[in-house]
Formats: C-alpha cells, structure tokens, sequence
C-alpha cells in the first residue's frame, strides 16, 4: 500500500496536509532533513507536530513537541525519551511503531485507545514520516499526535466516559509505501 492510499483512508486531511509539506521539504531528496522542516508552511498543523530522534537501542527522545501536545498531555516531553513516561505494552507498541517506520522506512499511522485518569479514554492518532539529515539514512521521524476524546471533541469531555475493559489500549498500525 503506498502512503497517498493510507491518508486517504483517514477522514482527517491533516494526515494528507502533512504527507504534502513532507514531500515539498524532501525535494529532490530521498528524504528531507530536518533543517528542511519549516513548520512556519505549515501554520495550522504545527501545534501538532512532533519530531523524534531515534537513537541506538531503539531508545526514541522527542526532540520537539507542539504545544496543543505539551497542553493536551500537560507535562512538556521535549528531550525526555518514550520510556521515560511510557512502559509496558503501550512504550513497546510506540517504540516498534516508530521503529518500523525509520527501518522500512515508510509512512505510518497508529491509532490507539487509551484510559486516562482525567479523560476517560483517548483516542490518540500518531502519524510518522521518516527524516534524515543526511538525505539518506531515517535517523529522524516527523509527525503529527492527534487525539479524540470520547465527546468527539480534543477539549475536555463534560461526563466521565465509562469504556468497556476489552477497549483498553487498542492499538491499530497501518504503514504505506513513500
């Protein structure tokens, strides 16, 4: 499947938006660099935006995050790696995520459902493009985090949503050629 086939899957045209300003900063290039990210194109998407620097050992550090990210997460990631906050099932499924998309290297969305203690559960769309500063070699990802609360709204929801315990951590990954 090729990446224009998996955004237009997704209702969301800030999946297809990204993907569009990913191949202009690419140019000529395989890949784009990341001084070939100029989130300033990009106005409307930017506080969504994050770039992830993946290190040895699969270790990935968030190297910026958007600030409707920073407010919707509460706590600012920027230099702290997954597993700093994240463990588990969830930090392995980001991590192989994230992982797959530098080392095909290919475009990837992954929607998962989480339980939050202040929101109910979470709908959080991860979209990833890989980067390479060397044009050559992903050692970068750029991406947006979208999320969903149950209300349909990325606020805070009016009642406490009751989910199912067979909903918890829904993980959906779907990956495109570039």
């Amino acid at each position: 499947m090729r990446a224009e086939d998996i955004t237009s899957e997704h209702e969301d045209t800030d999946i297809s938006i990204l993907l569009a300003f990913w191949k202009a900063a690419r140019g000529n290039n395989k890949f784009p660099s990341q001084a070939n990210l100029d989130l300033i194109t990009i106005p409307r998407l930017a506080p969504n935006v994050f770039i992830i620097d993946a290190e040895p050992n699969d270790v990935f550090r968030y190297r910026y995050m958007g600030t409707a990210i920073d407010i919707h997460l509460g706590i600012n990631l920027t230099g702290h790696t997954f597993k700093d906050f994240r463990s588990g099932r969830v930090s392995d499924e980001i991590t192989s995520f994230f992982k797959h998309v530098i080392d095909t290297p290919s475009m990837g969305i992954l929607t998962t459902k989480l339980p939050s203690e202040t929101r109910g559960a979470v709908i959080y769309t991860r979209v990833g493009l890989p980067v390479a500063d060397d044009h050559q070699k992903p050692n970068k990802v750029v991406g947006l985090l979208l999320f969903q609360l149950p209300d349909g709204s990325n606020g805070l929801p009016q009642q406490p949503y009751d989910f199912k315990s067979e909903e918890q951590g829904i993980a959906t990954a779907t990956f495109g050629t570039l």
